[in-house]
């Protein structure tokens, strides 16, 4: 036998005992196969022996030995022993390269290792999966998607068939996650179902808490909005809605364009998703029980057990220390500033501020008009009703302001605020993706009756009087015009106010 088996071979005998492989008893499962065959008369079968092979556990030592004391050539054993010590394996974590690894026995020692390494990375993945789907709509990858998954539905009510790829069965279970983090933004409410769809600012479910009154299942919000008056109707407010729904909905800006309803990201300033943030609205739903307890008992930062978890998940080091990195390294943009150079002598210099009490749920926009040498034109200051936020208060304000401003017959305007992240909605608002940008497309829409308009940030320091006027405006309860003679309450400030 041995003399045989010894006996040299030649590439054409190797390719001919290849090529009488069967297709169908190809290395691996032929379950997809049996899974996408859908016409034909001839059938197939698969049935599946849970047996454990005495090979699948063999260490190539013992394989070596044994060999030897069967009988087999020493030249034939050390060919043998070539082929199957020879394989080494590397693992592609994110795209990149790590680990190696040479087994000491079968496959199955390899599939241990991927198996761990995929379940520790698995949770981080699915983030990137959902960030793949809340793109365009209209992109091809959405596209192909829908074509053959939801041709006749929403993604929100797309299932996952027998026959689905890896890809579209992960997003679906990342769906989830992006049902936790989105909701919509109202802009005319033609869109959107009252007590169906998630879009009442509450985080965390963004439905109304009170029960949906007897054949109004169907209602959609549009018809809580006085189109003439741009505004939500009270009255309607009340006889639908329990008094915390009523808070809430009440602190919907109206844009006076009414642009038509948008789906956004509500946990990141510009409504748009990102990774980091659906990490944050996830980990409830996904991490283990002990985590959670630890988080709670270090009463600080929630993120401690995050930290501990990437070190110790198994994954190679460099993995680690990319995610821990990244996590950390994260910065808000900054906002825009400027000190109004180039603006020529004409121009009136019109500082803004905003001021919240939000335990009342109120607030109140200052407004200051005077030309470069600081000389008075004209003041305001307005009550806001319903604030839940400063950013609401002051793209409120800026409002507020242009509106005085068009309102007196002033042509050039240079709007100073010092909040950055106000004037960055209004120099990005094109996009209209949460709420603060429909009142930035209000504010644009009444600064092109200007002939000319510029928006900068200014320092706190710069903007006291509008600030004061702003703190005024939280117990008036009205709105106060002052032109020509400045109120008491702010002339030692114009006195020291440098512009």
């Amino acid at each position: 036998m041995n003399a045989k088996l010894l006996k040299p071979y030649s590439e054409e005998e190797v390719c001919v005992a290849l090529f009488q492989m069967h297709p169908s008893k190809a290395l691996g499962p032929d379950g997809h196969f049996l899974q996408n065959k859908r016409w034909g008369r001839k059938g197939s079968f698969a049935l599946k022996l849970d047996l454990s092979k005495a090979y699948d556990r063999v260490e190539w030592n013992f394989l070596e030995a044994m060999m030897l004391r069967l009988g087999f050539d020493s030249r034939l054993v050390a060919v043998m022993m070539m082929c199957v010590k020879s394989v080494s394996y590397s693992f592609l974590v994110n795209g990149e390269e790590c680990g190696f690894v040479v087994p000491s026995h079968d496959l199955r020692q390899v599939s241990c290792l991927v198996r761990r390494s995929w379940k520790s990375v698995q949770r981080f993945n699915i983030f990137w999966i959902c960030s793949a789907k809340h793109q365009d709509p209209k992109s091809l990858t959405a596209r192909l998607f829908k074509a053959k998954y939801h041709p006749h539905s929403s993604f929100w009510d797309a299932s996952v068939p027998s026959s689905s790829s890896y890809c579209w069965s992960s997003i679906l279970k990342a769906r989830i996650v992006l049902e936790k983090g989105s909701r919509w933004l109202i802009g005319d409410g033609a869109s959107v179902y009252v007590w169906k769809d998630r879009w009442v600012p509450k985080p965390s479910t963004f439905h109304p808490i009170t029960q949906p009154p007897p054949s109004r299942e169907n209602m959609l919000v549009q018809e809580l909005i006085d189109k003439e008056r741009r505004m939500l109707c009270d009255t309607k407010l009340s006889a639908y809605f329990e008094e915390k729904d009523r808070e809430h909905i009440r602190a919907l800006p109206i844009s006076n364009s009414l642009p038509p309803d948008k789906l956004v990201w509500h946990y990141t300033d510009r409504g748009q998703f990102t990774v980091k943030s659906a990490y944050e609205v996830a980990w409830d739903y996904v991490k283990p029980p002990s985590l959670s307890a630890s988080s709670s008992a270090l009463g600080g930062n929630p993120f401690t057990p995050l930290w501990k978890a990437i070190w110790q998940a198994g994954v190679p080091p460099k993995v680690a220390v990319e995610l821990v990195t990244a996590a950390q390294h994260c910065r808000p943009r900054d906002g825009l500033t400027g000190d109004g150079e180039g603006v020529a002598e004409d121009w009136v210099w019109l500082n803004v501020d905003g001021a919240t009490n939000l335990q009342n749920k109120v607030g109140g926009a200052g407004v200051v008009l005077r030309d470069r040498q600081g000389h008075f034109f004209a003041a305001a200051a307005s009550f806001l009703p319903t604030m839940t936020s400063a950013l609401q208060a002051e793209m409120l304000a800026n409002k507020r302001a242009v509106e005085v401003t068009h309102q007196l017959g002033f042509q050039k305007v240079l709007v100073r605020s010092d909040s950055s992240q106000a004037i960055s909605i209004i120099h990005t608002c094109v996009d209209r993706v949460l709420a603060m940008d429909f009142l930035a497309e209000d504010v644009l829409d009444i600064a092109k009756a200007f002939i000319a308009s510029k928006f900068i940030f200014i320092s706190r320091n710069n903007n006291s009087i509008a600030h004061c006027l702003a703190k005024v405006a939280l117990y008036v309860e009205t709105s106060i015009v002052w032109v020509e003679e400045p109120p008491s309450v702010i002339q030692d400030l114009l006195i020291h106010d440098i512009l």
